[in-house]
């Protein structure tokens, strides 16, 4: 077999034997298409309705990936959007997510993308039906109260988190050895919750795509982590440093509930 085989050859193999890890990055899209989402053409609930796409979200979605296949040799899945956010919103409920057209391009990109996440996670499933399948959903935020921010929809169903499965297992599954805002925390970073008592923030406790995958009564439900990056760690001076150390911090975590690491 030629050289450049057997890379193309090893890099299958790498495809093909992913982490039973979901990594989703619905709002950093740049795309634009037409109508733009106006608040008076849509339906919104609960929230704050925002038309703004955040800022690198992709970027660190992406590095933080690439970060873990140095470090493991194993790939994660990812569903990332492309389309700004003013054309569609991909964590909310499709009433306010886009504005409804004859041709129905916005419902079909919509549509798509969380068929995407619902295949990988039957993937998941099916790969590593003895542990635990893990998504992580990533945003980015301007609130500077903290650098990282997580949500579990905890703050408003504390005995039915998106993580409940893994909290089943082990109560302090954040906040041990190796708890992910513990290791975060270890490495300087700032996080809300601060501690194990702590509510969520208000804000950011969880929206559709981690309450739709990982809510306790979903079937083949993963442990699902809403997490808000602030814009900080999202500039280029400080994010290949970010994606480095929360490749390491999620690796550490999710290794002693997953059966193929």
């Amino acid at each position: 077999m030629k050289q450049d085989e057997t890379a193309l050859h090893g890099r299958e193999s790498l495809i093909n034997n992913p982490l039973p890890v979901l990594f989703t990055c619905p709002h950093g899209g740049r795309v634009e298409f037409s109508p733009s989402r106006e608040a008076s053409n849509v339906n919104c609930g609960r929230g704050q309705f925002r038309i703004k796409s955040d800022t690198n979200t992709i970027e660190v979605t992406e590095g933080i990936a690439l970060n873990i296949l140095r470090m493991s040799r194993r790939d994660v899945y990812r569903t990332v959007a492309i389309a700004d956010r003013s054309f569609i919103d991909f964590n909310r409920e499709p009433e306010c997510a886009y504005v409804p057209s004859s041709d129905h391009f916005a419902k079909d990109l919509y549509d798509g993308y969380h068929k995407e996440i619902s295949n990988t996670i039957e993937k998941m499933h099916s790969q590593n039906n003895q542990g635990f399948r893990f998504l992580f959903d990533f945003h980015g935020t301007d609130n500077t109260e903290a650098q990282l921010f997580f949500g579990t929809d905890a703050r408003t169903n504390p005995h039915k988190s998106t993580i409940c499965g893994l909290l089943e297992r082990n109560a302090k599954a954040l906040w041990d050895d190796t708890g992910l805002l513990r290791l975060l925390q270890d490495k300087g970073y700032s996080t809300i919750p601060r501690n194990i008592d702590d509510s969520e923030h208000q804000s950011f406790d969880g929206g559709l795509t981690v309450t739709k995958y990982g809510g306790c009564d979903v079937n083949q439900k993963v442990e699902a982590i809403q997490c808000e990056i602030a814009a900080d760690l999202r500039e280029r001076s400080n994010r290949l440093k970010f994606t480095v150390d929360m490749a390491e911090c999620i690796l550490k975590f999710v290794r002693p509930y997953i059966s193929q690491i």
